[in-house]
């Protein structure tokens, strides 16, 4: 589960362990964001219109090229149960 905040340019994955935060930038049309979270040559995006989630990393050494698609729903703040 991610936390987009546009106003400190973060992003916070409230589902792992840790809660890391990593910033997160912005373009026209998508927030983005390095992936995967530990650096690398990828980069997660959404959409800013449609919030569809695309995340593309090319090969590496010891990984192959991955990309898929997603998308992503505003929630409303509050508990969850």
């Amino acid at each position: 589960m991610l936390l987009l905040d546009t106003g400190t340019s973060r992003i916070t994955f409230v589902n792992l362990p840790g809660r890391p935060v990593r910033a997160l930038q912005s373009d026209r049309f998508s927030y983005f964001f390095p992936y995967p979270l530990g650096g690398g040559d990828g980069r997660a995006e959404i959409g800013r219109y449609d919030s569809a989630l695309g995340i593309r990393r090319v090969a590496g050494e010891k990984r192959p090229a991955m990309s898929m698609r997603g998308d992503c729903k505003s929630v409303a703040v509050g508990a969850k149960l």
